[in-house]
């Protein structure tokens, strides 16, 4: 209580000062846990937001291009998002036959998928086929990849003779987007066969007639994959202020939570 004396009132004594200052100090403690907390829930809601809209972009990019691999969308300033890409399908320690298998498989994939195949007259109505076939004509020194520009690859295939091939394709005045899907199916099909586990340069395919008691080199099937990957991507958000707050978000789970992409 105040002290008081015939002049008034002298103030408080050292008891009420303290219990005043610890009171004080509980109420702004509790202010801090409040508007931390407030700070909190807005950091997740942006990574949670920055992620949903992450995949959605993904998802729609997969729709239109068969491939995840794009640029991730532009997030607020203060969330980071950062994108582990996997194929889904790996293999280990290849022969060179298998290796050369493995090539032929992801070629066939690209063939069946009008996207990396059709090609659009400028009237908006005619369709072709530009790349159609490349499950004939294997033989132990190369692919034929037949299309309008049928193309005998012999080995050893090297990266470097794919990619000049790419850049040296010209455009076309009617089939608007014809280089546009030639060079999609070649990037494609190094990116897909480099992703599941196929190495540089190509050195053997087979000989489909060869047999055991035949000479020739004979057909190796691919062996079992390596165990399966946690999805083709997970994209891991983290908000500067709280960097031990990080959430997840991947194609087998559509549904942010927290936790971190794994690494290997």
């Amino acid at each position: 209580m105040m002290i008081r004396n015939k002049g008034g009132i002298h103030g408080f004594t050292l008891v009420e000062i303290v219990i005043i200052i610890v009171v004080i100090a509980i109420l702004s403690l509790i202010g801090m846990v409040s508007y931390n907390g407030i700070r909190k829930n807005a950091a997740k809601s942006a990574v949670v937001s920055a992620l949903s809209d992450a995949q959605k972009k993904l998802e729609l990019e997969y729709a239109q291009t068969r491939t995840t691999m794009g640029e991730l969308p532009e997030a607020a300033e203060d969330v980071t998002l950062t994108r582990i890409q996997k194929e889904g399908v790996h293999y280990s320690n290849l022969s060179a036959v298998q290796n050369g298998v493995l090539f032929h498989m992801i070629c066939r994939e690209l063939v069946a998928d009008p996207y990396y195949s059709v090609i659009h007259g400028r009237d908006g109505h005619q369709e072709s086929t530009v790349v159609n076939k490349c499950d004939d004509n294997v033989f132990a020194g190369g692919i034929l990849i037949t299309g309008w520009d049928s193309i005998t690859w012999s080995v050893p295939i090297q990266k470097s003779e794919l990619q000049s091939y790419i850049d040296g394709v010209p455009e076309d005045a009617w089939w608007i987007d014809r280089q546009d899907v030639i060079r999609g199916f070649y990037s494609e099909l190094m990116r897909r066969f480099e992703s599941r586990g196929g190495t540089w340069p190509i050195y053997s395919f087979w000989n489909t007639w060869a047999a055991p008691n035949n000479s020739g080199v004979p057909y190796q099937p691919l062996p079992e994959p390596d165990p399966p990957e946690e999805g083709v991507y997970c994209i891991q958000g983290v908000y500067a202020d709280f960097p031990d707050m990080v959430f997840i978000i991947t194609d087998q789970d559509g549904t942010p939570r927290e936790g971190n992409c794994p690494t290997s």
